[in-house]
């Protein structure tokens, strides 16, 4: 995302972040954007799929004032190095819509995450009416040059169906353009495993 898109999810990604304790996992945290709203997490494991951006992100945990409290592996989303029931939150930011199998990953994070464990999420979603026909239209590019983003997933369906329950909902600015391109719906939340 650009950085005026960035800087106008601060406050969502902080507010979040107050929610995210103990043992955690971080599916596809990328150059590590997240690393300064750990603030009470125990320990966060970072699964990243991409050894490009591992290398990155290794770098900047390196120079995180609080590097001792994550360690990165090789992983993906549908099938995360963790036993059954073992972590207490996943956080998923800008990833469920990339992630080869949607459902899979949501019953993944549904078996490592511990009873009445947390999912904190923030991610864009299909839209209604034109919107959504531009999503439409738009996904096979997006597919091919974006890293495999497909922006007429209705994520939110997704989480509920996959046996989440949505207990708050965070406010998400609705003017986050993406240079030329529309701003698209995104909600933010935490969910716990039902």
């Amino acid at each position: 995302m650009n950085e005026r898109s960035e800087r106008k999810l601060e406050s969502v990604r902080s507010e979040l972040f107050r929610h995210v304790t103990g043992n955690v996992v971080e599916i596809g945290p990328g150059t590590g954007t997240n690393l300064r709203y750990y603030n009470i997490a125990e320990h966060v494991t970072l699964v990243e799929p991409y050894s490009a951006m591992r290398r990155i992100l290794s770098a900047r945990v390196g120079t995180a004032r609080n590097s001792n409290l994550f360690s990165i592996v090789d992983g993906r989303a549908e099938s995360m190095p963790a036993d059954s029931q073992s972590i207490d939150t996943v956080v998923s930011t800008l990833v469920l819509c990339s992630v080869p199998d949607l459902d899979r990953t949501l019953a993944e994070i549904r078996r490592i995450l511990k009873p009445n464990g947390a999912l904190v999420f923030l991610e864009h979603h299909v839209g209604n009416g034109i919107r959504s026909k531009t999503q439409h239209a738009l996904t096979p590019f997006m597919k091919k040059y974006a890293a495999n983003c497909h922006l007429d997933r209705n994520t939110p369906q997704a989480i509920c169906n996959a046996g989440f329950s949505v207990q708050s909902v965070v406010a998400v600015p609705n003017d986050l353009s993406l240079r030329l391109l529309p701003s698209w719906p995104m909600t933010a939340g935490i969910a716990i495993a039902a």
